[in-house]
């Protein structure tokens, strides 16, 4: 709309906005020619002083000279603030660059309303942009601190109206990924040749919930006079050990505190140890042969044995992953005949 076209619209509303010329009894139609006179037009509203000049419509038999009119206009601006109720978000990298689109991202529609005075209605207005577009959002590099960024959508309002837009955005963080508490249960207490059962771990939420189809990788250590790891590979020998879990989600993040648990040495019984052969006595002292065994698991590094001198006897002290004890096989020597 321009200043012609809301006089048109004034007289829309007005249909006798004209002016008679009298003279005794005869009468006849002054035309009126509109100019603006004062006021810069414009759409929002304001007001504006029009000037008609006066002809006779019958000039034939009427003359008039000089003389004017003055229209006086007053528009009331039109105000309005928009509805905008998405408060400031936090979300993962990954929920940005899976994104299809900024609207999707902070769950809105893809259009915006005003709450206009005077009665006029409300739109709704398509949203046909985004500042910053969705692109920029994705390239922000957030891994080594949170990237915080006003958005907000891009809407053509009426040129008559005078919108208020400062609510029309929403604080957007983008972080690397969410953190939560991690807490990690060790395995059981075993002895060694035991198979050790498995660790477990769980999610404590922080301000942006768990990831409930999150997992976890375990990683084990020595402690204490325990050298061992770290490694992803559970410990087999007797000792101290922590494990710790690390939750591998794409959107949260979080390592657990040290679990403790321990594998405990196996006690040395008789029954590992084995005496073999016929020995026959020759005064001297006997060295019989004798194996110490406990299914694959016992090595020579887990003991020690010494044959003791004229008693005809063995016996293994424990070590490394076995408890000590001592333990004493006899064996049979014969007198030559």
């Amino acid at each position: 709309m321009d200043a012609d076209a809301l006089l048109a619209a004034v007289k829309a509303k007005n249909p006798i906005l004209a002016a008679t010329y009298c003279k005794g009894a005869s009468w006849t139609t002054l035309d009126v020619s509109w100019a603006l006179k004062s006021g810069t037009y414009d759409p929002k509203g304001g007001t504006y002083r029009y000037e008609g000049t006066l002809t006779p419509a019958d000039p034939a038999n009427f003359s008039y000279s000089g003389g004017t009119v003055t229209l006086d206009v007053a528009v009331t601006p039109v105000t309005g603030s928009v509805v905008w109720t998405v408060p400031a978000l936090t979300k993962a990298k990954s929920e940005v660059t899976g994104a299809a689109s900024v609207s999707a991202l902070l769950g809105v529609g893809e259009t915006v309303t005003v709450d206009y005075d005077h009665g006029v209605a409300d739109g709704p207005y398509p949203i046909t942009g985004w500042t910053p577009a969705l692109e920029t959002l994705k390239g922000y590099d957030v891994s080594t601190a949170d990237k915080t960024v006003d958005v907000a959508p891009t809407v053509t309002f009426p040129a008559w109206a005078t919108i208020d837009t400062s609510a029309m955005k929403t604080a957007l963080t983008i972080t690397n990924k969410f953190q939560v508490t991690v807490t990690a249960t060790a395995p059981g207490d075993i002895t060694y040749g035991a198979a050790l059962g498995d660790p477990s771990a769980s999610q404590t939420a922080g301000a942006h919930g768990t990831d409930a189809s999150g997992t976890y990788t375990y990683c084990y250590e020595g402690s204490g006079s325990t050298d061992y790891g770290p490694s992803a590979e559970k410990p087999v020998n007797a000792g101290t050990y922590t494990v710790t879990a690390t939750l591998v989600s794409d959107t949260h993040a979080g390592i657990s505190a040290p679990a403790a648990f321990a594998i405990g040495k196996k006690a040395l019984t008789e029954g590992m140890l084995t005496i073999t052969g016929t020995y026959v006595y020759t005064g001297s002292s006997i060295t019989p042969s004798y194996t110490v065994a406990d299914g694959a698991l016992l090595q020579e590094s887990d003991y020690t044995a010494a044959v003791t001198n004229n008693v005809n006897a063995a016996k293994s002290d424990g070590g490394g992953t076995y408890l000590s004890a001592h333990h004493r096989a006899f064996f049979p020597v014969h007198r030559p005949v």
